[in-house]
């Protein structure tokens, strides 16, 4: 109140020395800076709540576990389930039928969705028929064998044919020397691995295909067919698997100059119509090696069998065939467990390989963190972990090596209450360190931020009953990449503040 009265004093002695219009100019400006100077003074004499003063929370430590690393490691991890799986589509199509929802839970096995199928299920009825019809037919041949035969021969020898224009004439275009021992992949990808795999297997096939050619020219009734046949499965299902990568590699392919969008999507209806022609490959020699089977069969029962018997064999493999046919278009899930994602609705179209769900069993749960080349020596399997600075879990497996993506070291953690965690969540881990031991003399070197440097002097922090820091100065050596040596002024029993920086001797902090 003394103040704000000494303020009118001064106004009424300032209007007094003014002329009439300078009176009033003057009071005005006067009045201005007297309401500005009561707020000021009423401000200034209002005491600041007591929990306006917010204290700096601060960790402690002892010198000897800063120097030996036997802090826990601090790191962000995610919840993910131990059992989990991408479903992908097999073929292309409109979704015609949707028969889950996202949230529900699937067996394994479990069709969740269909894509259009009615081509397939025509094959299917027609392959049907055909094996009714073959199952009908009683009439009895003694040629069933030697025409199972050259019906096999013919088909091993077709199938080589297939196999080496698939590679060569349809694939061979996407490769820079594709004959020699390095070929190279020339459309660009997001996925370099799966690029690689491609290149190794182009030079595995070349041999491959050197081989199909000299056993085909020299092929005869003969020959040891049912050998031959085997292997021709075997070749074939290497083809089909090299156009799959293939196919993988297009579906991820980055557009160029040499390669734009317009190729690499007309390289793919070519890859598929490769892939198709590889299946037909595979469903002609099943259907030649059952043949041939029941040929055998017949040949070696001296009443004979009806040649029925091959026919049936043959139209269960077409059945077979076009049974598989259907099951590409039917979305399956592969091990049971709740639908977390479901990325179509009905009337979607969906890619070949396309993700459309991911099933998990959010039942069973872990934690996996990624931990930088120098922490992994400091982390070992078992080492406890506390998540969330409430629950327990422990290190259950450390990857072998660095990844070459992230350049990081995966670390997987067991978790003691999973049902505390929800699937996909990121949760804060302190990691139990595996102490250091450093040999008796050595000079101690703590991490450089547990250290506040002046310009006079190096101080580290210690906390009072009162909670008050205490600064304590240090002599200095050496800075060693992210630590720094302490060369006198400490020991190593001593509990100071992690994290100096900003700090001030008698600062009054919240110790966590």
């Amino acid at each position: 109140m003394a103040n704000i009265s000494r303020f009118f004093n001064l106004f009424r002695a300032y209007v007094r020395g003014l002329t009439t219009r300078g009176k009033i100019i003057g009071a005005v400006v006067a009045l201005i800076v007297i309401i500005a100077g009561v707020r000021f003074l009423k401000g200034g004499n209002t005491a600041a709540p007591a929990d306006a003063v917010r204290l700096r929370q601060v960790q402690t430590a002892t010198i000897a576990d800063l120097a030996n690393g036997s802090v826990p490691l601090p790191l962000i991890g995610e919840v993910k389930s131990l059992s989990e799986a991408e479903i992908r589509s097999e073929s292309s199509g409109s979704i015609t039928h949707l028969y889950h929802r996202l949230g529900d839970y699937v067996g394994a096995g479990t069709i969740i969705a269909e894509i259009e199928n009615s081509s397939q299920r025509a094959s299917l009825l027609q392959a049907e028929g055909a094996l009714d019809s073959a199952k009908a037919s009683i009439q009895k041949s003694d040629a069933v064998f030697g025409e199972s035969k050259t019906g096999t021969l013919d088909t091993i020898r077709s199938v080589y044919t297939s196999n080496d224009d698939l590679v060569i004439s349809k694939l061979d275009p996407l490769f820079s020397n594709p004959r020699s021992n390095v070929p190279h992949f020339e459309i660009l990808t997001s996925n370099s691995q799966i690029a690689s795999n491609v290149q190794n297997e182009r030079v595995t096939l070349g041999q491959l295909l050197e081989a199909e050619k000299k056993r085909g020219a020299s092929l005869t009734v003969s020959s040891d067919l049912k050998a031959e046949i085997s292997k021709a499965i075997d070749e074939t299902r290497q083809v089909k698997s090299y156009i799959d990568d293939i196919s993988v590699i297009l579906n991820a392919g980055i557009p160029s100059v040499s390669f734009p969008q317009a190729t690499i999507s007309t390289y793919i209806g070519v890859v598929s119509g490769a892939r198709t022609s590889a299946s037909a490959s595979l469903s002609a020699l099943s259907a030649s090696q059952q043949a041939l089977t029941a040929g055998e069969l017949h040949a070696a029962t001296p009443e004979g069998s009806s040649s029925a018997d091959a026919a049936i064999k043959q139209a269960q493999g077409a059945y077979a065939a076009a049974q598989a046919q259907l099951e590409k278009t039917l979305v399956r899930a592969p091990i049971g467990g709740t639908l977390n994602n479901l990325s179509i609705n009905l009337g979607d179209f969906v890619s070949a390989f396309q993700q459309v769900a991911i099933v998990s069993n959010n039942g069973a749960l872990e934690i996996v963190a990624k931990i930088t080349p120098e922490d992994r020596d400091s982390i070992s399997v078992g080492a406890k972990v506390k998540i969330e600075g409430e629950y327990d879990g422990h290190v259950t497996r450390i990857a072998p090596a660095v990844d070459p993506t992230t350049k990081k070291i995966e670390v997987k953690i067991g978790l003691s209450s999973p049902a505390q965690f929800t699937n996909g969540a990121s949760v804060h881990l302190d990691i139990t360190r595996t102490p250091k031991m450093t040999k008796t003399g050595k000079t101690i070197s703590i991490p450089v931020a547990a250290i506040k440097i002046n310009a006079d002097a190096s101080v580290v922090f210690t906390v009072d009953e009162a909670h008050h820091l205490v600064a304590h100065a240090v002599k200095t050596g050496p800075l060693l990449g992210d630590k720094i040596q302490i060369l006198s002024g400490a020991t190593p029993d001593m509990r100071i503040v992690e994290d100096a920086r900003g700090l001030k001797d008698g600062q009054e902090v919240d110790v966590l």
